[in-house]
């Protein structure tokens, strides 16, 4: 008697095990559902940065951003949300790379798309000295313009920058970034790059910051590193790093994009 009651008592207990699971289901899909789709720009440099984005992210090529600047735009979704990617355009062989093409690009791109996430992607140099490898993804922190200097107190912070971003993943290690209007840096700015507490160095990350401030968005920058710049410049071990760094940034941020909650 007490074995049939005992039975009794276990099929009852998976039934309602059951039905709960299902609910649990139930909701969680419910809860995937009612996600409201997020916005995503992607701000590149490059259009050889960007293709292996293209290609992993499966975006599709739309027409030019505006007719009087050479911005062109790819689009897509991932994990329920609309991708844009941005990039700030060429002229033949010449990919508008720096400050100006940045923030014609982003300006452009915010009222377009109305983003709620920006994401500045693209590859970086570091200090040797700071211990990171040629090959690595940076989330960064903090964001500083590195030759840009108006000495009067009351512009010092403007003058620099500081701007704070948004980390794509909370579990690694920060890293403060330098932006500069030239590709290879002197013996003096590495050492104002080492005075501002910045590893690593671009040409895009704080126009990028300044503009999406301004705008009051989310921002996130992931820098994949190529080079060291305070060693010599080395154009064919570039351009080998680079073709290695652009295809683990795109793998990167597809996973991040379809593996965490933007919300």
């Amino acid at each position: 008697m007490n074995i049939k009651k005992s039975i009794i008592a276990l099929i009852s207990s998976l039934t309602c095990f059951s039905c709960y699971s299902s609910e649990n289901k139930i909701t969680s899909e419910s809860k995937n559902t009612n996600k409201t789709p997020k916005n995503i720009l992607i701000l590149m440099a490059m259009q050889e940065e960007a293709n292996p984005f293209i290609e992993k992210l499966n975006l599709k090529k739309e027409e030019k951003l505006s007719l009087l600047y050479r911005n062109k735009y790819y689009s897509g979704n991932i994990n329920g949300n609309h991708v844009y990617l941005l990039l700030n355009g060429k002229k033949g062989n010449t990919d508008y790379v720096g400050s100006e093409a940045t923030v014609i690009s982003l300006v452009l791109g915010i009222e377009k798309f109305k983003p709620d996430i920006l994401i500045n992607v693209g590859t970086a140099g570091a200090l040797t000295k700071s211990g990171i490898k040629i090959g690595d993804i940076l989330n960064i922190s903090e964001s500083y313009y590195l030759d840009r200097n108006i000495p009067i107190p009351d512009y010092k912070i403007y003058s620099e920058g500081h701007f704070k971003a948004n980390l794509l993943d909370n579990k690694t290690e920060k890293h403060k970034i330098c932006s500069s209007l030239s590709f290879v840096t002197k013996e003096n700015i590495n050492n104002k790059m080492e005075s501002l507490g910045c590893e690593v160095f671009d040409m895009e990350a704080a126009s990028f910051s300044f503009i999406s401030s301004e705008a009051n968005k989310k921002f996130y920058i992931i820098k994949g590193v190529t080079d060291y710049v305070d060693g010599e410049f080395n154009a064919v071990a570039f351009q080998n790093n680079f073709k290695i760094v652009i295809n683990k940034l795109a793998e990167y941020v597809k996973n991040k994009l379809e593996n965490i909650d933007l919300n």
